[in-house]
Protein backbone atom coordinates (compact mmCIF):
# COMPACT_ATOMS: atom_id res chain seq x y z
CA UNK A 1 0.00 0.00 0.00
CA UNK A 2 2.77 2.24 0.87
CA UNK A 3 3.98 3.02 -2.98
CA UNK A 4 0.17 4.13 -4.06
CA UNK A 5 0.49 6.29 -1.25
CA UNK A 6 2.33 9.10 -2.46
CA UNK A 7 1.64 12.18 -1.27
CA UNK A 8 0.47 15.38 -2.85
CA UNK A 9 3.11 18.04 -1.90
CA UNK A 10 2.95 18.73 1.61
CA UNK A 11 -0.86 19.31 1.51
CA UNK A 12 -0.71 15.02 2.85
CA UNK A 13 -4.09 14.41 0.46
CA UNK A 14 -3.61 11.36 -1.42
CA UNK A 15 -5.04 10.70 -4.83
CA UNK A 16 -8.50 9.52 -4.89
CA UNK A 17 -7.88 7.83 -7.95
CA UNK A 18 -5.54 5.71 -6.60
CA UNK A 19 -7.15 5.17 -3.54
CA UNK A 20 -10.18 3.69 -5.53
CA UNK A 21 -8.09 1.35 -7.16
CA UNK A 22 -6.66 -0.33 -3.90
CA UNK A 23 -10.37 -0.98 -2.97
CA UNK A 24 -11.23 -1.71 -6.56
CA UNK A 25 -8.74 -3.58 -8.08
CA UNK A 26 -7.43 -4.88 -5.14
CA UNK A 27 -9.94 -5.33 -2.97
CA UNK A 28 -9.09 -3.44 0.28
CA UNK A 29 -11.98 -2.31 2.57
CA UNK A 30 -11.80 1.29 2.45
CA UNK A 31 -12.42 1.50 6.19
CA UNK A 32 -8.81 -0.26 6.75
CA UNK A 33 -6.91 2.50 4.27
CA UNK A 34 -8.69 5.09 6.10
CA UNK A 35 -7.43 4.16 9.59
CA UNK A 36 -4.53 3.70 7.97
CA UNK A 37 -4.16 7.46 6.15
CA UNK A 38 -5.39 8.56 9.92
CA UNK A 39 -2.69 7.28 11.53
CA UNK A 40 0.10 8.52 9.24
CA UNK A 41 -2.01 12.07 9.41
CA UNK A 42 -2.63 11.71 5.61
CA UNK A 43 -6.32 12.04 3.87
CA UNK A 44 -7.55 11.48 0.40
CA UNK A 45 -9.01 13.17 -2.36
CA UNK A 46 -13.17 12.41 -2.21
CA UNK A 47 -13.01 14.16 -5.50
CA UNK A 48 -10.78 11.94 -7.06
CA UNK A 49 -12.62 8.74 -5.54
CA UNK A 50 -15.79 9.49 -6.82
CA UNK A 51 -14.79 10.46 -10.27
CA UNK A 52 -12.88 7.11 -10.65
CA UNK A 53 -15.64 4.88 -9.19
CA UNK A 54 -18.34 7.02 -11.86
CA UNK A 55 -15.56 6.08 -14.56
CA UNK A 56 -15.38 2.11 -13.34
CA UNK A 57 -19.48 1.98 -13.44
CA UNK A 58 -20.07 2.16 -10.00
CA UNK A 59 -23.51 3.09 -8.89
CA UNK A 60 -24.01 6.23 -6.66
CA UNK A 61 -25.59 3.94 -3.85
CA UNK A 62 -22.65 1.97 -3.67
CA UNK A 63 -20.33 4.89 -3.62
CA UNK A 64 -22.70 6.58 -1.02
CA UNK A 65 -22.60 3.63 0.94
CA UNK A 66 -18.98 2.89 0.96
CA UNK A 67 -18.06 6.15 1.82
CA UNK A 68 -20.69 6.31 4.48
CA UNK A 69 -19.43 3.12 6.01
CA UNK A 70 -15.75 4.03 6.11
CA UNK A 71 -16.59 6.19 9.04
CA UNK A 72 -16.14 10.18 8.68
CA UNK A 73 -14.18 10.92 5.37
CA UNK A 74 -13.57 14.81 5.65
CA UNK A 75 -17.59 15.34 6.93
CA UNK A 76 -20.07 12.88 5.50
CA UNK A 77 -22.35 16.49 4.53
CA UNK A 78 -19.38 17.34 2.05
CA UNK A 79 -19.33 13.99 1.03
CA UNK A 80 -22.65 13.72 -0.46
CA UNK A 81 -21.85 16.77 -1.95
CA UNK A 82 -19.08 15.86 -4.08
CA UNK A 83 -21.73 12.26 -4.89
CA UNK A 84 -24.44 14.54 -6.11
CA UNK A 85 -21.92 17.04 -8.03
CA UNK A 86 -20.29 14.13 -9.73
CA UNK A 87 -23.49 11.99 -10.52
CA UNK A 88 -25.82 14.83 -10.68
CA UNK A 89 -28.70 15.36 -9.24
CA UNK A 90 -31.08 12.93 -10.52
CA UNK A 91 -28.56 9.95 -10.47
CA UNK A 92 -27.78 10.89 -6.73
CA UNK A 93 -28.14 8.80 -3.67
Amino acid sequence: MNRSMKVVDSTKIVDGGKIFKLVDTWGLPLDIIVIELRERGLGFNVLQFVQSAKKAGWKSGRVHWMLKSSGNVGGWEKCLEVIKFVYGEEDSV
